[in-house]
């Protein structure tokens, strides 16, 4: 019986880490905030695009410099 206490503990730490590295866990928002890098990817004279290094969230901006908040929380929506 202790045994598949532990188990299952384990199983859930696991699963707990797995989230936290995606940016989906219970933690994610205490962690660090979002890093944003340029591509060069689909930008054009009125766009950037941007990527988190962090939670891998695709954002565009028309000035030209990174988002100052999150957007790990955004959900997508159909056009």
């Amino acid at each position: 019986m202790p045994l598949l206490i532990v188990a299952i503990i384990l199983v859930a730490v696991i699963l707990i880490i797995r989230q936290e590295r995606r940016g989906t866990g219970p933690i994610a928002p205490l962690m660090k905030p979002c890093k944003w890098r340029p591509t060069g990817f689909r930008n054009s004279e009125s766009s950037t695009r941007w990527v988190c290094t962090k939670c891998n969230q695709e954002v565009f901006s028309t000035d030209g410099r990174p988002p100052k908040l999150c957007k790990r929380d955004t959900r997508s929506t159909s056009l």
